[in-house]
């Protein structure tokens, strides 16, 4: 609940300006991200040091990767209903390459973080981003007028 509330708290300025371009809101929220995950880890100046850069990193080839998949994605909505079934299984399929090569860049650096951090503050990385994520997405939704996500079952 308390990081819940730091969420919101860091994420209404972002929402607030929605006339903005796309370009900026990225901008911000890879500030508060980067400010969310400051203050989850609680890093040492040593540790912010060695870490930040092979963060930085990561999200650099996690873009190159996603990138592509994007382009993937639109050419296959915008081809969609004149693809054959084999194009249709061959863009699954790829999209299964695209989660594998994803997972295989979070695993490879997770193991590089390990080394530059306590596995302690590793897990609370994963942790910070899976919460950022979670609340990023509840916060836009709420902006959207969808209101929050409901409970499995109801």
């Amino acid at each position: 609940m308390r990081y819940t509330i730091i969420l919101i708290a860091l994420l209404q300025p972002l929402f607030a300006l929605s006339q903005e371009s796309a370009e900026s809101r990225k901008d911000k929220i890879e500030s508060l991200r980067i400010a969310y995950i400051t203050k989850e880890l609680s890093l040492s100046t040593n540790e912010a040091q060695q870490f930040w850069p092979v963060y930085n990193q990561f999200q650099e080839e996690l873009k190159v990767i996603r990138k592509n998949r994007k382009l993937d994605i639109m050419e296959a909505k915008i081809n969609f209903d004149s693809m054959t079934d084999v194009e249709i299984a061959k863009m699954i399929d790829g999209d299964f390459q695209f989660q594998q090569l994803e997972l295989d860049l979070r695993k490879k650096y997770v193991e590089v973080y390990k080394k530059v951090l306590p596995v302690r503050k590793v897990a609370k990385l994963l942790r910070a981003e899976h919460t950022f994520k979670i609340e990023l997405l509840r916060e836009f939704r709420n902006r959207q007028g969808e209101g929050p996500p409901q409970p499995h079952g109801k």
